[in-house]
């Protein structure tokens, strides 16, 4: 008596629903930056900023090939539906493989390179998930666990590799925008940027002045363009942006230079946040530690800002700064006045320069002009710096 194949109806029920559910969060992720977006805001910008999911959805591994990858995701658990009809049924294993590989890739992504997760991307992983267990089972009963088990496992390694390699060596979406500043960028007041004494740098179109040697500064204090970097310890695009800068100031060590001015996305020191908002937890401390060392032992600020940014662990920077500060005067360091005012001031610089979009870092060019966001890659960030400032 020939013996019937297990039923496949209850696992492809469930495969079906994830499906669909993978589709409606794919629709949910693909809008989810527009809605309250205000006007003139500069859409598809990557950083840190208090947009939560932003932070993740506007960085450049957000896209492949300049399409975001999310329209990808909708186009997968599409085919997988379609993949549940007999004629295409031979897809159903590579198409889930493909799915999961993309999931563990983002994670790896959010995990290990942003420091930071999306908790609707999280979902829609998670239902790629239940996707490729939903197959497995089906597939156990049409063909047995050992050949489902390695298809599967072969087609989500070639998913992994896949989009990693396309986002890696593929084209760099832009991330950041480089535009002018305007009147409506001005902060409301004049501050503690422009005092001190020696050499200024003027930005008119918003009425601001910086004193060089008055503000944390990295690089040459004399050089012949002097940019000013809005930024967080706590941000992983920031730390990447870091190490752009460090290359372009190597690469003209004479020409140029870039001050320091930390935004702490922290509600304990940004009253520009919500209350008890807390994107960046610890942010408020280090940039504390950070300017301390710039007021106390100048000379050595250039080392302590580029250990926080390779460590941003509080514990860790503390016991850096009291290696630099004398003990019997760190608290008196940390009491300073002046560091509350110009994180203050910072803040509302910030503010100001959110108009169009609240992404840091932020950085003024010495033509007038601001940039918004993280650059894609080195090589772009450093050639459009180039050609703006005539290098």
């Amino acid at each position: 008596m020939k013996r019937e194949k297990p039923s496949t109806l209850a696992p492809d029920i469930l495969l079906l629903i994830a499906a669909l559910a993978g589709i409606a969060i794919n629709l949910l992720l693909l809008i989810y930056p527009a809605p309250g977006t205000p006007a003139g805001t500069l859409s598809g910008i990557g950083g840190c900023g208090v947009g939560g999911c932003h932070e993740v959805l506007s960085t450049r591994w957000s896209q492949a090939f300049h399409i975001p990858v999310t329209v990808f995701g909708l186009a997968i658990n599409l085919a997988i539906i379609l993949a549940l009809t007999p004629p295409a049924r031979r897809l159903l294993n590579p198409l889930l493989g493909i799915l999961l590989g993309a999931a563990f890739w983002f994670t790896f992504i959010q995990a290990f390179i942003l420091h930071r997760f999306c908790p609707l991307c999280l979902t829609a992983h998670a239902i790629a998930l239940t996707c490729c267990l939903a197959g497995w089972f089906s597939g156990n009963r049409h063909h047995g666990p050992g050949p489902t088990s390695r298809a599967l496992a072969t087609w989500t390694l070639a998913g992994f590799l896949g989009i990693a390699l396309i986002q890696i060596y593929g084209p760099d979406p832009a991330t950041h925008r480089i535009v002018n500043l305007e009147k409506a960028d001005s902060p409301a007041q004049q501050d503690i940027h422009a005092a001190g004494q020696g050499r200024k740098i003027r930005y008119d179109a918003v009425g601001k002045q910086y004193a060089v040697t008055s503000l944390p500064l990295i690089g040459n204090s004399d050089a012949t363009h002097v940019f000013i970097e809005y930024f967080d310890y706590g941000c992983a695009a920031c730390r990447i942006t870091s190490g752009f800068i460090d290359a372009l100031i190597a690469r003209h060590p004479q020409d140029i230079a870039v001050i320091i001015l930390p935004v702490p996305l922290d509600a304990g020191c940004n009253t520009a946040l919500p209350p008890n908002s807390a994107q960046h937890p610890g942010s408020c401390d280090l940039a504390r530690l950070s300017l301390a060392v710039w007021k106390n032992a100048p000379e050595h600020f250039p080392a302590f800002h580029h250990q926080l940014m390779l460590d941003p662990t509080v514990d860790n920077a503390k016991q850096r700064a009291l290696a630099i500060i004398p003990a019997e005067h760190f608290e008196n360091a940390l009491a300073d006045h002046w560091i509350d005012r110009l994180i203050e001031a910072n803040v509302r610089d910030w503010a100001a320069f959110s108009r169009r979009s609240d992404k840091l870092p932020k950085l003024l060019v010495p033509t007038g002009k601001i940039v918004h966001g993280a650059p894609s890659s080195q090589a772009d960030f450093i050639q459009r710096l180039e050609q703006e400032i005539g290098l």
